[in-house]
């Protein structure tokens, strides 16, 4: 019995060690290094604000040269206007992007999902959108 329960133990802890870690979006911002394939985010909404998908196509802009979707943390008219809101209060990131596909369009609000890293690309980070 007591090889049994140690058995069980070990098989628990060893599943739990290996286990995907899900980060704060927040971690996002000043980054050191370039996150792992693979490394999950949660979109929780920051500081109250919401969390969006901003999408656009090659060609639609002047300044982009590919179609992507960026994430764009959408903060109320309250705090972007409020004197005692200060700048180095609001949260920023780099450049975050997610792949655009048929079923992204402008203005989705994203607040509550996963994000996952994918790859490097167009000296970018893109992400896969988890539901």
């Amino acid at each position: 019995m007591k090889k049994i329960s140690t058995l069980l133990l070990l098989t628990l802890i060893s599943s739990s060690t290996f286990a995907d870690n899900i980060y704060s979006f927040k971690s996002l911002s000043n980054l050191r290094e370039v996150p792992k394939v693979g490394d999950t985010y949660k979109l929780d909404p920051v500081d109250q604000a919401s969390i969006e998908l901003v999408c656009w196509d090659k060609g639609e802009s002047d300044y982009r040269s590919f179609s992507a979707c960026e994430i764009v943390v959408n903060y109320s008219e309250k705090a972007l206007y409020d004197p005692c809101f200060q700048a180095t209060d609001r949260f920023s990131t780099p450049p975050i992007y997610v792949e655009l596909n048929n079923s992204r369009f402008s203005g989705l609000h994203v607040s509550g999902m996963k994000i996952k890293f994918k790859e490097i690309k167009y000296g970018n980070l893109f992400f896969e959108l988890i539901k």
